[in-house]
């Protein structure tokens, strides 16, 4: 099995979260594969609470445009 991640620990990423803007860079990824095979990857920064792939965006300005 092969596993791909949108990001690499060091990556600036940029995320929502209360309707507040924030960003950090990525220190360690979470990888959990399910008995079916199912995949979910989490992204911490600096002790934080993990993030979804699926919420976190490479630019500020990408992030403004998806809200």
């Amino acid at each position: 099995m092969t596993i791909e991640t949108k990001y690499n620990i060091g990556d600036e990423v940029w995320y929502s979260l209360k309707g507040n803007v924030y960003h950090e860079i990525i220190d360690h990824i979470e990888i959990d594969v399910g008995k079916n095979g199912e995949t979910h990857i989490y992204y911490n920064s600096e002790g934080k609470f993990p993030h979804r792939e699926d919420r976190l965006f490479p630019t500020k300005e990408e992030l403004l445009k998806s809200l």
